[in-house]
Protein backbone atom coordinates (compact mmCIF):
# COMPACT_ATOMS: atom_id res chain seq x y z
CA UNK A 1 0.00 0.00 0.00
CA UNK A 2 1.47 3.30 -1.10
CA UNK A 3 2.38 5.87 1.47
CA UNK A 4 1.48 9.47 0.72
CA UNK A 5 2.10 12.03 3.46
CA UNK A 6 0.33 14.78 1.47
CA UNK A 7 -3.08 13.11 1.54
CA UNK A 8 -5.30 12.71 4.59
CA UNK A 9 -7.46 9.67 5.18
CA UNK A 10 -11.05 10.84 4.70
CA UNK A 11 -12.17 8.78 7.70
CA UNK A 12 -9.63 9.64 10.41
CA UNK A 13 -7.43 12.40 8.95
CA UNK A 14 -4.22 10.35 9.17
CA UNK A 15 -1.48 10.91 6.57
CA UNK A 16 0.24 7.61 7.32
CA UNK A 17 0.06 4.81 4.71
CA UNK A 18 -2.81 6.34 2.74
CA UNK A 19 -4.15 4.61 -0.36
CA UNK A 20 -6.43 6.33 -2.88
CA UNK A 21 -9.19 5.31 -5.28
CA UNK A 22 -11.12 7.42 -7.75
CA UNK A 23 -14.87 7.00 -7.35
CA UNK A 24 -17.97 7.96 -9.30
CA UNK A 25 -20.61 9.42 -6.98
CA UNK A 26 -24.03 9.65 -8.62
CA UNK A 27 -27.49 11.03 -7.88
CA UNK A 28 -30.77 9.42 -8.98
CA UNK A 29 -34.42 10.43 -8.63
CA UNK A 30 -37.57 8.33 -8.78
CA UNK A 31 -40.96 9.79 -9.60
CA UNK A 32 -44.35 8.83 -11.06
CA UNK A 33 -45.03 9.62 -14.71
CA UNK A 34 -48.60 10.60 -15.57
CA UNK A 35 -49.82 8.21 -18.29
CA UNK A 36 -53.52 9.12 -18.10
CA UNK A 37 -55.79 7.36 -18.89
CA UNK A 38 -53.35 4.46 -18.35
CA UNK A 39 -51.94 3.88 -14.84
CA UNK A 40 -48.98 5.98 -13.74
CA UNK A 41 -45.56 4.37 -13.92
CA UNK A 42 -42.54 4.92 -11.68
CA UNK A 43 -39.50 6.26 -13.51
CA UNK A 44 -35.94 6.56 -12.24
CA UNK A 45 -33.67 9.18 -13.81
CA UNK A 46 -29.91 9.57 -13.63
CA UNK A 47 -29.44 13.15 -12.43
CA UNK A 48 -25.75 13.91 -11.95
CA UNK A 49 -22.31 12.31 -11.57
CA UNK A 50 -19.20 13.61 -9.78
CA UNK A 51 -15.62 12.39 -9.58
CA UNK A 52 -14.32 11.78 -6.07
CA UNK A 53 -10.81 11.08 -4.87
CA UNK A 54 -11.30 8.81 -1.86
CA UNK A 55 -8.28 8.29 0.46
CA UNK A 56 -8.14 5.65 3.18
CA UNK A 57 -5.30 4.76 5.51
CA UNK A 58 -4.36 1.16 6.23
CA UNK A 59 -6.09 1.24 9.63
CA UNK A 60 -9.40 2.46 8.17
CA UNK A 61 -9.62 0.12 5.17
CA UNK A 62 -11.28 -2.65 7.26
CA UNK A 63 -13.87 -0.14 8.54
CA UNK A 64 -14.75 0.85 4.97
CA UNK A 65 -15.11 -2.80 3.97
CA UNK A 66 -17.30 -3.54 7.00
CA UNK A 67 -19.61 -0.66 6.13
CA UNK A 68 -19.84 -1.81 2.51
CA UNK A 69 -20.83 -5.32 3.60
CA UNK A 70 -23.40 -3.99 6.08
CA UNK A 71 -24.97 -1.72 3.44
CA UNK A 72 -24.99 -4.51 0.85
CA UNK A 73 -26.56 -6.90 3.35
CA UNK A 74 -29.37 -4.42 4.06
CA UNK A 75 -29.97 -3.98 0.33
CA UNK A 76 -30.11 -7.74 -0.26
CA UNK A 77 -32.44 -8.22 2.72
CA UNK A 78 -34.83 -5.59 1.31
CA UNK A 79 -34.75 -7.17 -2.15
CA UNK A 80 -35.30 -10.62 -0.64
CA UNK A 81 -38.42 -9.30 1.09
CA UNK A 82 -39.80 -7.90 -2.16
CA UNK A 83 -38.98 -10.98 -4.22
CA UNK A 84 -40.56 -13.21 -1.56
CA UNK A 85 -43.72 -11.08 -1.74
CA UNK A 86 -43.76 -11.35 -5.55
CA UNK A 87 -43.39 -15.10 -5.27
CA UNK A 88 -46.24 -15.52 -2.78
CA UNK A 89 -48.59 -13.19 -4.68
CA UNK A 90 -47.70 -14.89 -7.96
CA UNK A 91 -48.48 -18.35 -6.62
CA UNK A 92 -51.78 -17.21 -5.11
CA UNK A 93 -52.82 -15.30 -8.25
CA UNK A 94 -51.96 -18.16 -10.59
CA UNK A 95 -53.88 -20.62 -8.39
CA UNK A 96 -57.04 -18.53 -8.55
CA UNK A 97 -56.65 -17.83 -12.27
CA UNK A 98 -56.31 -21.55 -13.00
CA UNK A 99 -59.35 -22.25 -10.85
CA UNK A 100 -61.45 -19.53 -12.51
CA UNK A 101 -63.81 -20.08 -15.42
CA UNK A 102 -61.90 -19.22 -18.65
CA UNK A 103 -65.03 -17.50 -19.96
CA UNK A 104 -64.60 -14.86 -17.25
CA UNK A 105 -61.21 -13.79 -18.61
CA UNK A 106 -61.11 -10.28 -20.07
CA UNK A 107 -58.26 -8.45 -21.86
CA UNK A 108 -57.51 -6.61 -18.61
CA UNK A 109 -57.30 -9.89 -16.71
CA UNK A 110 -54.92 -11.24 -19.33
CA UNK A 111 -52.70 -8.19 -18.83
CA UNK A 112 -52.80 -8.70 -15.07
CA UNK A 113 -52.00 -12.37 -15.56
CA UNK A 114 -48.94 -11.41 -17.62
CA UNK A 115 -47.80 -9.02 -14.87
CA UNK A 116 -48.30 -11.72 -12.24
CA UNK A 117 -46.31 -14.21 -14.34
CA UNK A 118 -43.45 -11.70 -14.60
CA UNK A 119 -43.56 -11.11 -10.84
CA UNK A 120 -43.57 -14.86 -10.19
CA UNK A 121 -40.54 -15.33 -12.44
CA UNK A 122 -38.74 -12.45 -10.68
CA UNK A 123 -39.47 -14.09 -7.33
CA UNK A 124 -38.31 -17.54 -8.42
CA UNK A 125 -34.99 -16.06 -9.62
CA UNK A 126 -34.57 -13.28 -7.05
CA UNK A 127 -35.21 -15.23 -3.83
CA UNK A 128 -32.35 -17.74 -4.21
CA UNK A 129 -29.95 -15.14 -5.63
CA UNK A 130 -30.53 -12.71 -2.76
CA UNK A 131 -30.36 -15.53 -0.22
CA UNK A 132 -26.97 -16.67 -1.52
CA UNK A 133 -25.63 -13.11 -1.51
CA UNK A 134 -26.85 -12.60 2.07
CA UNK A 135 -25.04 -15.76 3.17
CA UNK A 136 -21.86 -14.60 1.42
CA UNK A 137 -22.05 -11.18 3.09
CA UNK A 138 -22.54 -12.72 6.52
CA UNK A 139 -19.59 -15.05 5.97
CA UNK A 140 -17.35 -12.19 4.87
CA UNK A 141 -18.39 -10.10 7.87
CA UNK A 142 -17.51 -12.96 10.22
CA UNK A 143 -14.14 -13.42 8.51
CA UNK A 144 -13.45 -9.69 8.82
CA UNK A 145 -14.36 -9.62 12.50
CA UNK A 146 -12.15 -12.64 13.14
CA UNK A 147 -9.06 -11.61 11.16
CA UNK A 148 -9.39 -7.84 10.71
CA UNK A 149 -7.94 -8.31 7.22
CA UNK A 150 -9.57 -7.26 3.95
CA UNK A 151 -8.90 -9.74 1.10
CA UNK A 152 -6.84 -8.19 -1.71
CA UNK A 153 -9.66 -8.78 -4.22
CA UNK A 154 -12.09 -6.87 -1.99
CA UNK A 155 -10.00 -3.74 -1.30
CA UNK A 156 -12.02 -1.63 -3.76
CA UNK A 157 -15.15 -2.42 -1.73
CA UNK A 158 -13.56 -0.60 1.22
CA UNK A 159 -13.51 2.62 -0.80
CA UNK A 160 -17.11 2.12 -1.91
CA UNK A 161 -18.08 1.74 1.75
CA UNK A 162 -16.16 4.88 2.69
CA UNK A 163 -17.81 6.76 -0.16
CA UNK A 164 -21.21 5.68 1.13
CA UNK A 165 -20.24 6.91 4.60
CA UNK A 166 -19.21 10.28 3.17
CA UNK A 167 -22.50 10.60 1.29
CA UNK A 168 -24.42 9.98 4.51
CA UNK A 169 -22.21 12.33 6.52
CA UNK A 170 -22.60 15.19 4.03
CA UNK A 171 -26.30 14.65 3.33
CA UNK A 172 -28.16 17.98 3.74
CA UNK A 173 -31.11 16.25 5.47
CA UNK A 174 -29.00 14.31 7.98
CA UNK A 175 -30.59 14.83 11.40
CA UNK A 176 -28.12 13.26 13.81
CA UNK A 177 -24.63 14.55 14.54
CA UNK A 178 -22.63 14.44 11.29
CA UNK A 179 -19.54 12.27 11.14
CA UNK A 180 -16.21 13.93 10.43
CA UNK A 181 -14.99 13.92 6.84
CA UNK A 182 -11.51 15.02 5.84
CA UNK A 183 -11.33 16.38 2.29
CA UNK A 184 -13.59 17.95 -0.32
CA UNK A 185 -16.36 15.81 -1.78
CA UNK A 186 -18.90 17.70 -3.93
CA UNK A 187 -22.26 15.98 -3.81
CA UNK A 188 -23.97 15.28 -7.16
CA UNK A 189 -27.10 17.38 -7.63
CA UNK A 190 -30.63 16.00 -7.87
CA UNK A 191 -33.02 17.22 -10.54
CA UNK A 192 -35.71 19.59 -9.31
CA UNK A 193 -38.96 17.63 -9.28
CA UNK A 194 -42.31 18.59 -7.76
CA UNK A 195 -43.01 15.27 -6.08
CA UNK A 196 -40.10 12.83 -6.20
CA UNK A 197 -40.80 9.51 -4.49
CA UNK A 198 -37.13 8.83 -3.74
CA UNK A 199 -33.81 10.61 -4.28
CA UNK A 200 -30.56 8.81 -3.58
CA UNK A 201 -26.80 9.10 -3.98
CA UNK A 202 -24.35 6.21 -4.26
CA UNK A 203 -20.90 5.15 -5.44
CA UNK A 204 -21.24 3.14 -8.66
CA UNK A 205 -17.57 2.53 -9.54
CA UNK A 206 -14.08 2.91 -8.09
CA UNK A 207 -10.64 2.46 -9.65
CA UNK A 208 -6.97 3.07 -9.00
CA UNK A 209 -6.96 5.53 -11.90
CA UNK A 210 -9.66 7.63 -13.54
CA UNK A 211 -9.37 5.52 -16.69
CA UNK A 212 -9.90 2.33 -14.68
CA UNK A 213 -12.88 3.87 -12.94
CA UNK A 214 -14.38 4.93 -16.29
CA UNK A 215 -14.15 1.36 -17.60
CA UNK A 216 -16.03 0.09 -14.55
CA UNK A 217 -18.87 2.60 -14.87
CA UNK A 218 -22.26 0.93 -15.45
CA UNK A 219 -23.41 1.46 -19.03
CA UNK A 220 -26.32 3.69 -18.00
CA UNK A 221 -23.88 6.25 -16.55
CA UNK A 222 -21.33 6.41 -19.36
CA UNK A 223 -23.19 9.00 -21.47
CA UNK A 224 -23.64 11.36 -18.51
CA UNK A 225 -19.97 10.94 -17.64
CA UNK A 226 -18.97 11.88 -21.20
CA UNK A 227 -21.23 14.93 -21.09
CA UNK A 228 -19.56 15.95 -17.83
CA UNK A 229 -16.15 16.03 -19.50
CA UNK A 230 -17.25 18.25 -22.41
Amino acid sequence: MAKNDLIQCSRCGSTDSVDVRFGACVATSSWYRNNYPAPNTQVTTNDDIRLWRIPLCMKCIPSGYRLFLQNHRKKMATLLGWFSLFLVLGVVAIYFNLAADPRLFTPLRWILAAAVTFGLFAGVVGVPVCTVKLIIDLGRLKDLERSGVVPAKQIEKSFIGEGQRIIKALSPDRRDSPEKVWGEFPLPVHKKLDHPTRQERDIVAVGKTIDEMEKLLPSEWKSLWEMRKE
